[in-house]
């Protein structure tokens, strides 16, 4: 056979290349936008978690904070030291020295020291919300209690313990607190921004402790991203130089947190924030 075998011309495979290339480069684009949009949409649902979260942190921790003196240590426009309440209990007997208490849940512990806030309601010419403050040096089975009828322990498990404890200051009677008084344990809290691995977070410190990252990354401190502004029963904003006079008097704290992330591209970056008023206790 003299027939031959036809091949493509140059014209054909030049034509074959541009198309390719024009498919690929098509191709190429369609799988950057999907990258960016991927991009831009977890950076936006990573910051709004993140804010989220970080406004539930605060939140739950300051519901329990009220306006009894001493439950704000320090007020500051990017971090708030307060008096955490952890443990419960409640006196069931006076001793001479001691007091027995049902405790529910967590025990009270004299190693690490907790201290406690005793609820008083015998104190002369005080209400329920007189508070005696003692630190706890043994903890002891305790030998009898006396059962109060409609007490909350009647329906919850409890467990029945004797607490020794050195009185802050020791200037205050025993004779102030009355079978049925709630017992807590607290702990100093700060929470606030602080900068840690190179990016600024929600952080909190218990006492002289190092910072635990609680979440973030937060906007830097001078783009907002943690603002804390307080106000009074009146309605007033609490001027920064006013308010290690006047923390006793915040009835609420208005929270701002701003979170950040890397965006759609790498030089591009998302931002949300979101506000709320936290309103304390007793004010």
């Amino acid at each position: 056979m003299n027939a031959r075998a036809r091949g493509f011309t140059l014209v054909e495979v030049l034509i074959v290349t541009v198309l390719s290339a024009l498919v690929m480069a098509a191709v190429y684009q369609t799988l950057t936008v999907q990258m960016r949009s991927n991009r831009q949409v977890n950076a936006v649902v990573g910051t709004q978690q993140t804010i989220r979260t970080a406004m539930q942190v605060l939140q739950s921790e300051l519901r329990e904070v009220g306006g009894r003196p001493g439950d704000i240590r320090s007020a500051q426009p990017e971090s708030l030291t307060v008096r955490a309440l952890r443990k419960v209990g409640f006196v069931c007997a006076v001793g001479g020295t001691n007091l027995q208490v049902y405790t529910v849940g967590d025990l009270f512990s004299s190693s690490p020291a907790d201290t406690l806030l005793i609820y008083a309601t015998r104190a002369t010419g005080a209400d329920d919300d007189t508070m005696r403050m003692a630190v706890v040096t043994a903890v002891a089975a305790a030998s009898t209690c006396t059962t109060l009828t409609g007490m909350p322990w009647d329906s919850l498990k409890s467990d029945v313990k004797t607490l020794s404890f050195t009185k802050i200051p020791s200037t205050w009677a025993l004779s102030d607190v009355n079978p049925g008084d709630p017992i807590r344990s607290f702990e100093t809290v700060t929470y606030g921004i602080f900068q840690k691995g190179g990016q600024y977070v929600l952080g909190r410190r218990t006492g002289a402790d190092s910072v635990v990252t609680l979440i973030g990354p937060l906007a830097t401190p001078a783009n907002g991203g943690l603002r804390l502004t307080y106000l009074n029963t009146l309605n007033q904003t609490i001027a920064t130089a006013n308010l290690a006079a006047q923390k006793d008097s915040i009835a609420r704290v208005r929270v701002s947190v701003k979170g950040t992330n890397k965006g759609a591209s790498a030089k591009s970056m998302y931002s949300d924030s979101i506000v709320t008023d936290i309103f304390l206790r007793g004010n």
